[in-house]
């Protein structure tokens, strides 16, 4: 495609050798924990990715992506959409983003709210309109890290279940900023359990989990997650803001 060949070969063979780089990881944690390899999904993160870049993932047969970002996804996804990709939102999102975000977005991993579950919910009726849903859960405890707490997970769980717009499917942490990966473990433990308890109390499986990053993944696919979020691991730094 045209955006995809304004990468270079070297860019283009780096980006391939990162991405195998990261199956290989999942692969080894998966066996380690005694997993099938099918169960973990690696979801690209293109935030601050330029199209051409994105494309080469897409072209390696990837069709799931996420954003963090609202107002880069729609041009993103509207450049790109002759792949048919699926595309996940990841980051915070507000109420008056809302219609943006359901313009590209196959599924929103960053429900943290009641007030945001509903705003949804009632921007996607009046379309007649249905959704997946993820329930972004704060298990580190971290001051100023976005995220339900533990404890109001079901409540709101119960809130998403009530509306029938919204298809709760799974639930996401970020977990806390260490630089030990197994610092981190302990919040991927407690998302897992958190799931447990929910598919008891609402009676309905909850399949995903999106937990686990570039530094950290390990961990996480050995302790339950479905889906893994990576965006430096693939593309390299991020440019400073």
């Amino acid at each position: 495609m045209e955006h995809a060949t304004e990468v270079d070969s070297a860019a283009r063979e780096a980006i391939g050798a990162a991405l195998r780089a990261i199956e290989t990881r999942i692969d080894r944690a998966c066996a380690r924990a005694e997993r099938p390899r099918e169960q973990v999904r690696l979801l690209p993160v293109t935030k601050t990715v330029d199209l051409a870049r994105v494309a080469v993932v897409l072209e390696a047969g990837y069709r799931a992506v996420a954003e963090n970002r609202v107002q880069e996804a729609a041009p993103k996804r509207e450049a790109l959409e002759s792949f048919g990709a699926e595309w996940h939102m990841i980051g915070r999102l507000q109420r008056n983003k809302i219609r943006q975000a359901l313009a590209f977005a196959d599924c929103i991993q960053s429900v943290d709210r009641p007030a945001l579950a509903d705003a949804l919910a009632d921007r996607l009726a009046e379309g007649g309109e249905r959704r997946q849903v993820f329930i972004q859960v704060n298990t580190s405890g971290a001051e100023g890290q976005s995220g339900v707490e533990p404890d109001a997970a079901l409540a709101l769980a119960r809130r998403i279940a009530a509306r029938p717009e919204l298809e709760l499917t799974g639930l996401m942490t970020i977990g806390r900023l260490a630089e030990a990966p197994e610092a981190v473990r302990g919040d991927f433990v407690r998302l897992r359990e958190l799931r447990d308890r929910l598919e008891q109390e609402l009676g309905q499986r909850l399949s995903e989990l999106s937990m686990g990053m570039s530094g950290d993944l390990e961990a996480a696919v050995e302790e339950g997650a479905t889906l893994v979020r990576i965006g430096s691991g693939i593309f390299g730094a991020r440019p400073r803001p």
